[in-house]
Parts: C-alpha cells; structure tokens; sequence
C-alpha cells in the first residue's frame, strides 16, 4: 500500500457519493487509491469523514498539526450542505455551508488547523445527482 511522506503535502481526500444518495459524514468504505497526491475512494452511497490521520498512510506525520487549504465540493443541486471540523472531544465547529448550491469552491488557504485528533465532516441534504468533495491539507507551521 502506498504512503505519502510529510514532505510531499499538500495533498487531497476526495471522495464521491452516487446520484440520489447524500453525504451523511460517514468514513467511506475500501481503501482509497493514491494518484498524484490525491486519495481517491470509488463512488458510495454514503461518505463525507474525511480524517487523513485515519487513513494510516502518511508516513512521518508524528502527530503534526494539518491545515485546510483548499475545498473543492460539485453538489449536484442539493439543497443544504454543511463542512464542520470535529475535535477528538465531539465538538463540532461549521467551517463553511450554503443552501441551493451547484458548486462550492474555496482555492485560498483557510485559517482551519486541524490537530491529529481531528477530522472534517460533510453533510447533505436533497442530492439529485452524484456529488464530489475533495478537501486539500497541508502541514500546519505555525
């Protein structure tokens, strides 16, 4: 199985739910491919955790912090989205959401650090059609 080193972030999560099904902020299912610097699982039923710690391929993370850099979500015309960050204690924090969306897009660096014990959940309602999240982490140096 393939690993990315801390010295290669940034890199992607991305992830992709069937027409008619939503996000629902499970972890999905399988093991996801690497290509590039992305981590692509096939498409599912159900998905939206997106905990690069969890997926045990990043080799030399040591406990590092992460931070956001960049989401890109095609919504396929759902009604209501949200991404939340989730610490280890069940805190839910909401990063970004809208309502009657297509697209959802943000290219430049967040200020949304996420520790080891973190991870960030995306949740929909009303999808009529397949949907893709692709969430983009880079190590934290703060």
């Amino acid at each position: 199985m393939a690993t990315t080193n801390i010295a290669d972030l940034p890199f992607a999560i991305k992830q992709q739910i069937s027409a008619g099904a939503d996000f629902d902020g499970t972890l999905p299912t399988g093991t996801p491919t690497l290509s590039g610097s992305t981590w692509t699982y096939t498409e599912q039923a159900a998905g939206g955790k997106f905990d690069p710690v969890s997926l045990a391929k990043i080799k030399g993370h040591n406990g590092a912090a992460l931070k956001l850099v960049g989401v890109e979500i095609e919504l396929g015309g759902q009604s209501a989205w949200s991404l939340s960050r989730v610490d280890a204690d069940g805190d839910e924090v909401v990063a970004f959401s809208g309502t009657t969306q297509a697209d959802y897009l943000v290219t430049e660096e967040t200020d949304i650090v996420m520790l080891p014990t973190s991870h960030f959940v995306l949740s929909t309602t009303g999808a009529s059609a397949a949907m893709k999240a692709t969430l983009i982490f880079a190590r934290y140096r703060g």
